[in-house]
């Protein structure tokens, strides 16, 4: 949702920025969850495949390039919606 209300110039719309430093996977393990950090596409089927070994909810912190996932799915569904909502 951010990089969609990013790309249609919505800034004012952002509630939360996800920020790479942070490692959101040892904040759901600190909550008792599995948590990962994967940073190749190599890495995440063995992650997955641990995660659901662990019998435990799981986080899996994926890292991707932010430019390059500007675009994300949805960006089309999105981008009628807010034309609806501001007519």
């Amino acid at each position: 949702e951010r990089s969609s209300q990013l790309f249609f110039g919505m800034e004012r719309l952002v509630e939360c920025d996800l920020v790479a430093e942070t490692r959101y996977d040892k904040i759901a393990e600190a909550f008792g969850c599995y948590g990962e950090q994967v940073d190749t596409l190599e890495q995440f089927r063995p992650a997955l495949e641990r995660a659901t070994a662990s019998g435990k909810p799981a986080l899996i912190q994926v890292m991707v390039d932010h430019d390059a996932n500007m675009a994300p799915p949805g960006l089309l569904e999105f981008s009628s919606m807010v034309y609806r909502a501001t007519e």
